[in-house]
């Protein structure tokens, strides 16, 4: 079982992204939504894909559909953080990814 990664911050995923001019936004979603995908398909049998150029897509790593997901599995896992309806929502998915993770890198599946 390999490792996930537990220090992503959303800031500078975000001013690497302005940097950049959104290239970081689309190549950095890849190891996100893979990350999504290891720790919960197993439970859900759904699918994140990662951003592409022309964004919108409701499976998409940045879409509601996904903080449902991501709601659904630290419930599942016992995890106590709840969304909140906030403009600032890149970083509660950040922190949250984390948290899972954390908590998938401990215990497993």
């Amino acid at each position: 079982m390999t490792k996930l990664r537990t220090d992503r911050s959303a800031f500078s995923f975000w001013l690497a992204s302005g940097c950049t001019f959104g290239l970081l936004y689309v190549l950095g979603s890849y190891p996100i939504a893979k990350d999504m995908n290891t720790i919960m398909t197993r439970y859900d049998g759904k699918n994140t894909k990662p951003e592409r150029f022309l964004l919108g897509s409701k499976d998409s790593v940045f879409a509601p559909n996904s903080m449902k997901r991501i709601e659904a599995e630290l419930e599942r896992r016992g995890i106590d953080y709840k969304f909140t309806n906030s403009f600032m929502y890149c970083f509660q998915i950040f922190k949250a990814l984390n948290l899972l993770s954390e908590d998938y890198n401990r215990r497993g599946c």
